[in-house]
């Protein structure tokens, strides 16, 4: 059977959900992922479009997510 996954970026949950051996995935991996099912055309611009509504990822995060999904 697979883990559950439960989307959270705060680090203290993230932090409390490790502890308790909980699979997490981030905003930026969910957007990578929605791309490679060809929900979305593309990622980069759905996630430069997070930081102008208040929402930061860094720009590392943004861009191993671009390298994973080939974008």
């Amino acid at each position: 059977m697979r883990p559950l996954s439960h989307i959270i970026d705060d680090r203290a949950g993230r932090a409390e959900a490790k502890s308790h051996r909980v699979a997490i995935i981030g905003t930026a991996a969910v957007i990578g992922l929605a791309k490679l099912q060809g929900l979305i055309p593309a990622a980069r611009p759905v996630l430069e479009r997070l930081r102008p509504a208040g929402y930061f990822i860094h720009p590392r995060i943004i861009e191993a997510v671009m390298q994973d999904i080939g974008e």
